[in-house]
């Protein structure tokens, strides 16, 4: 789950994580409830919800996998000053 925000210079520090996992379903939150200093925690919930029910909403899908997910790793920062990673197991 990435915090893609819309802005292209912010949200290349995204790209080398999509990298990192190139067979994992991705997705993004942010631009379902905006770039604010805790939008994280709607990312987090997200992450839960998706775990909780093994969906992830379309509008939220960037690149998907058949498998099932059992994880999911939360990325996101601020203005590219504060960074968080939070890593959600079923």
């Amino acid at each position: 789950m990435l915090g893609y925000n819309g802005d292209a210079v912010q949200d290349r520090a995204y790209h080398p994580v999509l990298a990192l996992f190139p067979t994992a379903t991705a997705a993004a939150f942010k631009h379902l409830c905006g770039e604010y200093c805790t939008a994280n925690a709607f990312g987090m919930w997200l992450c839960w919800s998706a775990l909780a029910s093994g969906a992830l909403p379309k509008e939220a899908v960037l690149r998907e996998h058949a498998s099932p997910f059992r994880r999911a790793l939360l990325v996101d920062h601020f203005q590219l000053k504060d960074f968080s990673l939070v890593l959600l197991e079923r």
